[in-house]
């Protein structure tokens, strides 16, 4: 029969997989594995990470006292510093708010340290914390982990917890190596919190469908609405996050970041945004955690600058059409080289899906406007050179862009031709200027 060591009287729930507290591994046990952000199963609420050998479940005939079932796990020398186990409940949060204790068994036949962290809280108001402990290596051991004085510079947690992340081999600031090493879990318990009320987990409608702009008044990250700008690296390989193109209707595609940490995609060549005026982004998320926020940064290789911009509290289960004046961000002082975009939800692990990432400046005037509806550009597509027809006393100033936003070639004071040959075959934007009037045409140079 199992030990069960509680401080208060405990309610037992089960649904399904579901794990109840004290999470004593006898039942409603899923094992699985967290490799590059991704749990396999889904459903796992046992599993690996970050190079940790495996986790199990296993009936130790011949231990004393007699535990059943526990959790094992296996640690390698080969993996991360700070590979982990991790205990995801599905019926109640543990409160931490007054009774700060968590109590566990745990077996070892050496001595060594853990690490116990505390990660997806209700309230959002502590965020994550962690409190070191010991084993003597003298068997299983009934151990008392005490929050009410968590590790330095760790939060005092005064809220309820859901992830439960075990490091088996620690040392202050993951400073020693990684080593082989088996050891067992059990009885894992404290304080029963409030239920854990599953959110939908995907949008069952499309975002907010964009305005109509010009072309040359948008530079498209991702949206089904416009030219999207080439990232080679999407998702780059240093991304913590499982990454996804999902359809909700027809014709509408949009990606989804699973397990977000954060999300990185880079174009080394650049991105010229110094045009631009606005950025904007859909996003769609089913975390409850309050507080919780999601940033996006940009960052500047090039010239060693990057910078954070606060999209707001996240909203779940519905779409959120977030504008953002590029002016709020102040390190950058021209946006004119961006090479690396980062997706950054403060809760991390979460879901996250993104649509209609772009950025855009004020409408210019049309060809229609005024003396602008008399200019004639031809022909189009064009090879070497392209004509230009100006019936106007006002000099005529064009700007061509390449599909990045990058200028490509300025002429003043056009008159008939303009010479394209240095330019590769593919999409420009031809910024026109005559007077105080702007307007923008596309351009296919052959």
């Amino acid at each position: 029969m199992k030990k069960i060591t509680l401080f208060i009287t405990l309610i037992v729930f089960t649904l399904g997989f579901s794990q109840a507290i004290p999470v004593t591994f006898d039942t409603d046990i899923t094992v699985g594995a967290k490799a590059n952000g991704i749990l396999t199963p889904v459903s796992a609420n046992w599993f690996s990470d970050s190079g940790l050998t495996s986790v199990s479940v296993e009936d130790i005939a011949s231990d004393t006292p007699d535990h059943g079932k526990a959790g094992k796990i296996i640690s390698s020398a080969s993996g991360a510093k700070w590979q982990n186990a991790q205990i995801l409940l599905q019926n109640n949060y543990i409160d931490l708010r007054a009774n700060k204790k968590i109590t566990l068994d745990v077996y070892s036949d050496k001595a060594q340290n853990f690490l116990l962290k505390m990660e997806q809280s209700k309230e959002g108001t502590t965020g994550n914390t962690e409190k070191s402990f010991s084993h003597t290596g003298a068997g299983w051991e009934s151990i008392t982990v005490d929050f009410s004085t968590p590790n330095a510079g760790q939060p005092v947690p005064n809220d309820q917890y859901r992830l439960f992340v075990i490091f088996p081999c620690y040392s202050s600031g993951f400073a020693d190596p990684a080593f082989d090493s088996t050891t067992y879990i059990d009885n894992f318990s404290g304080t029963v919190g409030d239920a854990y009320v599953p959110q939908a987990q995907a949008p069952t409608k499309s975002a907010p469908i964009p305005p109509k702009r010009d072309a040359g008044d948008v530079v498209s990250f991702y949206s089904d609405a416009y030219t999207d700008i080439t990232f080679p690296e999407t998702p780059t390989s240093w991304s913590q996050s499982g990454f996804e193109k999902v359809n909700i209707a027809a014709g509408d595609d949009i990606w989804k970041f699973n397990a977000c940490n954060f999300f990185a995609m880079a174009n080394y060549n650049g991105v010229d945004l110094s045009n631009m005026e606005k950025m904007h982004i859909d996003y769609w998320t089913p975390d409850t955690t309050p507080n919780a926020k999601i940033f996006i940064k940009l960052v500047d290789t090039k010239a060693n600058v990057e910078e954070l911009v606060d999209l707001g509290l996240s909203a779940a289960g519905s779409w959120q059409s977030i504008e953002i004046d590029l002016s709020t961000f102040k390190t950058h002082t021209n946006l004119s080289s961006i090479t690396q975009v980062l997706y950054d939800p403060t809760a991390d692990g979460s879901i996250q899906f993104i649509d209609n990432f772009y950025f855009y400046r004020q409408p210019t005037a049309g060809l229609e406007d005024n003396a602008l509806k008399t200019v004639k550009m031809f022909p189009n597509p064009a090879k070497d050179t392209v004509q230009f027809s100006v019936n106007s006393n006002e000099n005529l100033d064009i700007e061509i862009f390449d599909m990045l936003g990058k200028s490509v070639l300025r002429v003043n004071a056009v008159r008939n031709e303009v010479n394209i040959a240095d330019l590769n075959s593919g999409l420009y934007f031809v910024q026109m200027t005559l007077g105080t009037q702007q307007a923008t045409k596309n351009l296919v140079v052959n």
